[in-house]
Formats: C-alpha cells, sequence, structure tokens
C-alpha cells in the first residue's frame, strides 16, 4: 500500500533542511509525494524539481481538493499555522505539522481541542526532547546535579550546527560557555552546556 502524502508551505526551512521532509518521504518506498504547496510560485516549482517533481500549487485548499491525498505534512509561517490546522481538521485529514501549531496558548488550545474532539490524527514533531542535550539534562536532574545555574537554550536540534558555529566540540550539540562572566554579568558569546 502506498500513502499519499501532500506538504503545505513548503518554503518552510525544515522542508528540505534539517527536518528535511520532503527529502525523507521521496526516499520512502510506501510514499508517494503526490503534490506541494506554497504561495509563493516560483519557489514551490524549485522545491518540486528537489523532490521527483511532484504536483505544484499556490493555495494549499484547491491542493487538497484536486489531490485527495491521504496524510499532509503542515509547515508554514507562524501566524498560519492554527488556521491551517483548523483547515486539515475540518476536512477530516491526518496530519504532523511543525511547530508552533499557533502563536499563542489559546490558539493551540482551540486546536487540540477540536482535534481531540474530532477524535482525529495529529502530530507534532517534538524530536528535541530525545536529543543530547535534553538527555543529558534529564539525566542531571534525576542525580540532583544541576546546583545553581543560568542556562540559555536554542529550538535548534543541532543538525547542521557545526558548519553554523565553528568550535562545537563533537557529539556536543552546544557549545560550553560560562552563563555569566567574571563580572558577574551575563556573557552573549554562546550558550551554556551542562558539564559534571
Amino acid at each position: 500500500m502506498t500513502i499519499r502524502v501532500a506538504a503545505i508551505e513548503v518554503s518552510h526551512w525544515h522542508a528540505l533542511y534539517d527536518a528535511a521532509y520532503l527529502r525523507h518521504l521521496v526516499a520512502m518506498p510506501d510514499v508517494e509525494l503526490v503534490a506541494i504547496q506554497d504561495s509563493d510560485a516560483d519557489l514551490v516549482a524549485r522545491r518540486a524539481a528537489e523532490v521527483g517533481s511532484p504536483l505544484t500549487f499556490t493555495d494549499y485548499l484547491k491542493m487538497l481538493a484536486t489531490t485527495r491525498p491521504d496524510f499532509v505534512v503542515a509547515l508554514g509561517r507562524h501566524r498560519q499555522m492554527a488556521g491551517i490546522a483548523h483547515d486539515l481538521l475540518d476536512q477530516g485529514y491526518p496530519f504532523l505539522m511543525e511547530k508552533p501549531m499557533g502563536i499563542n496558548a489559546p490558539e493551540v488550545e482551540a486546536v487540540a481541542a477540536k482535534a481531540a474532539r474530532l477524535d482525529a490524527f495529529v502530530a507534532v514533531p517534538l524530536a528535541q526532547r530525545y536529543g543530547p542535550f535534553a538527555t543529558r539534562a534529564r539525566e542531571l536532574l534525576a542525580a540532583e546535579r544541576f546546583g545553581r545555574c543560568r542556562t540559555s537554550t536554542s529550538g535548534s536540534t543541532g543538525r547542521g550546527l557545526h558548519a553554523i558555529q565553528p568550535g562545537i566540540a563533537p557529539g556536543c550539540s552546544i557549545p560550553p560557555r560560562p552563563a555569566v562572566d567574571a563580572s558577574g554579568t551575563w556573557a552573549p558569546t554562546g550558550w551554556t552546556c551542562f558539564s559534571t
């Protein structure tokens, strides 16, 4: 059985990079990427050329009506996400939506309430929960080894970070730095890494 998948707002970074949803979808033997959509016609055409030339659309509602996919990967600008989620729920599509699913708690709560009421399949990728930083932080919490500290973290999963931020130690997705400099002032030159 082949699962027919469509993707919404593929100008999003994760369409081809980091999570690389489109690249992963076209590599799966039991998946057919039937269509992709973005409001930028030139960009969606370029994305299509990189992933096997699925149908392209600038209007995701038209794409859904035309292709009737089995599953949808929904990306987009943060301000669009809740609206897209409601449209997908209203039309009965199971979907994975990149975070955030809204720009505030009431937006996200409304999507969650509708999904629960409809008993719909909705997924949000939270891969960083299982990444090295989060795993180590949970270990340190369990061992009560945090002590007093300040931290700053990024929403990045760290993939590709080495090319962006040289000096990251192998096996560590976040470069170490003191949370506070010698004078007691916040040091703005990197991120905090926990160490034992």
